[in-house]
């Protein structure tokens, strides 16, 4: 019978629950960004402000470039790309990824699909790996918050500011860019707030961008503390421990033959001191 050699066997592809559970902090993210993308969808189709309606379908659009290169790269990393489009939910993540109104509700089904799909030990798994990622999933975390603050400001301080004749955010640009120069704390000033709703907006958006850049700040120093190990690193020390091994290999035999020879001439003594009490006796 013949035996299958591991060495040899190709190792097996990850599963989309596999890396669900490896990277749960990032798909939490996207969780995150696919919610708020359905939620602007409903603020699309609900008689509101058209200011609303604008900043909502902007940041649709905005979210959906990071979700189309998102489910682009799944796409490409995929092992099996036909099984991932069809077995996979590929196409429905595709579809998903678009800015049209409710689409990424396929999405959310792709994600729901694979969640069903996690057995006990795997949910318990996810839980490890954020705890053991606290750096990253603060850090996704706060991200996610600081889009969630972009948005509001911009929604925030359009409607505050339009009620002043002095205003000069009156549009959903010019809202989102202030809302976004705001959070980096740079404040060009060629848009700012005159009302003091609009201000108090203000306050609350550099408060999270403060915050924002702390936490990447940690982030970065944590990443930069990490030992990292460059893949020539790893090749070279591969090399070195291939030449060396025929030498190794000698000197452990030689220790075997050395070991066997000593044990040879105690049971030599032992033998002969037996003969000689028997002669004795």
């Amino acid at each position: 019978m013949s035996q299958t050699n591991p060495a040899r066997d190709p190792a097996p592809i990850p599963s989309s629950r596999q890396t669900l559970v490896v990277h749960a902090g990032y798909e939490g993210f996207v969780l995150g960004v696919v919610l708020l993308m359905l939620i602007n969808s409903v603020l699309l189709v609900l008689p509101i402000s058209n200011d609303i309606r604008s900043v909502a379908w902007l940041m649709n659009v905005l979210l959906s470039i990071f979700l189309m290169a998102d489910a682009i790269t799944r796409f490409v990393r995929s092992a099996d790309r036909l099984h991932w489009l069809l077995n996979q939910w590929g196409w429905l993540t595709l579809i998903g990824s678009s800015p049209v109104p409710f689409a990424t509700a396929g999405r959310l089904i792709a994600i729901g699909a694979t969640l069903r799909r996690l057995r006990r030990a795997d949910i318990e798994a996810v839980g490890v790996s954020i705890v053991a990622k606290r750096a990253q999933s603060t850090l996704l975390g706060v991200l996610l918050a600081a889009i969630l603050v972009f948005e509001l400001a911009g929604i925030l301080v359009l409607q505050a500011e339009n009620a002043s004749p002095d205003a000069n955010i009156l549009t959903a640009n010019d809202a989102l860019w202030w809302s976004y120069v705001t959070i980096a704390t740079v404040g060009y000033g060629d848009r700012y707030p005159v009302t003091d709703y609009g201000r108090l907006v203000g306050i609350a958006v550099m408060t999270v961008g403060v915050a924002l850049f702390s936490v990447i700040t940690s982030y970065l120093a944590d990443w930069f503390r990490r030992p990292h190990a460059t893949p020539a690193r790893h090749l070279s020390v591969g090399m070195e421990r291939a030449e060396e091994a025929p030498a190794l290999i000698a000197a452990m035999r030689q220790a075997l033959d050395e070991k066997a020879q000593a044990d040879q001439a105690v049971l030599d003594e032992l033998r002969a001191r037996l003969d000689q009490l028997e002669r004795q006796l």
